[in-house]
């Protein structure tokens, strides 16, 4: 079965599915603004429109918006079921794996490499994006990225450890990756939660 989600305008930073199915006319923030939100923040999940609006520039608006499907009300429960059903297996086929990887880091330039462009890391950054790729769950403890992250061995503070660790998202943002490749453990460490090859 699709992981489906019906969202209305509040959106955790890591809420996803494999596809998510909106109602254009939202009280407060319109579908149309919630769908550009969602597909920024998660790439790869598929987004259904449902709207009674079935004019020709509603439905542009909404594909130009990020949406994969839109279905105009009323709909009936087993084509929007079909829709769902068909939109999961796309996103499914195409989300990235360890074996398929849509990250690429090179250790000896620290170029990083995604779908949307290539960006130079510093060596901190790219000692600790490779070590959790390599650790157990792709966690590490605050203090060993404390440790990578420094390498001159400064005695990093860590207020200045979540602002290098800020840094490195926004770097894994502009490659294609979602915003929570990087997740903070609370009272651990840091998780890498999307696929890195390291060559």
């Amino acid at each position: 079965m699709p992981n489906i989600s019906f969202l209305d305008t509040h959106v955790p930073a890591t809420r996803s599915g494999s596809a998510i199915i909106i109602d254009v006319n939202l009280p407060g923030e319109n579908g149309f603004s919630l769908a550009e939100r969602i597909r920024k923040s998660h790439p790869t999940t598929g987004i259904v429109l449902m709207t009674a609006r079935g004019q020709l520039q509603d439905r542009l608006e909404g594909y130009a918006c990020g949406a994969d499907n839109y279905l105009i009300k009323p709909v009936e429960q087993a084509e929007l079921l079909a829709c769902v059903n068909s939109l999961a297996r796309r996103v499914r086929a195409s989300a990235p794996t360890a074996e398929n990887p849509t990250l690429e880091l090179n250790s000896q330039t620290w170029w990083l490499t995604g779908p949307k462009e290539q960006v130079l890391l510093t060596q901190g950054e790219g000692l600790l994006l490779a070590a959790m790729s390599r650790a157990a769950g792709q966690q590490l403890e605050r203090w060993q990225a404390m440790q990578l992250i420094d390498t001159k061995d400064k005695g990093l503070l860590p207020a200045n450890l979540e602002m290098r660790i800020s840094a490195l998202r926004k770097k894994l943002s502009a490659c294609g990756a979602p915003e929570d490749t990087i997740r903070t453990l609370r009272g651990y460490g840091y998780a890498l939660g999307y696929p890195l090859k390291v060559v």
